[in-house]
């Protein structure tokens, strides 16, 4: 083979690399273009009101479970209440205890 032909195929070899090389570089960009509009946060502003709608409907969300979950008396149980309240049964020491105990364990309302 040429010294001619050698050099012909070693600028085609040359080219190939060169083009090899272009191609990593360009996807490389591709990959930090995409990176870079991935990571951009996205802004966006909130008014007063909307804020305050939104913590209104969380409240309202949470009241509305607590009065599914909320127990009903029967009319039994109300005349049991009617006649501990005529017997003064609710000024006993221990009974206030127990009673203000539980208060203190119902989930506070704001």
């Amino acid at each position: 083979m040429s010294s001619i032909n050698k050099l012909a195929v070693y600028n085609s070899e040359i080219k190939q690399v060169s083009r090899q090389q272009e191609d990593r570089k360009v996807r490389s960009q591709i990959k930090n273009s995409e990176a870079q509009q991935a990571n951009q946060a996205v802004k966006t502003d909130i008014s007063d009101e909307s804020r305050e709608l939104y913590k209104t409907s969380v409240d309202a969300a949470r009241y509305t479970q607590l009065v599914g979950k909320a127990e009903t008396l029967e009319p039994a149980r109300l005349e049991e209440i009617r006649e501990r309240l005529e017997n003064n049964f609710y000024f006993d020491d221990k009974v206030i205890d127990t009673i203000v105990n539980k208060l203190l364990k119902l989930p506070s309302i704001k």
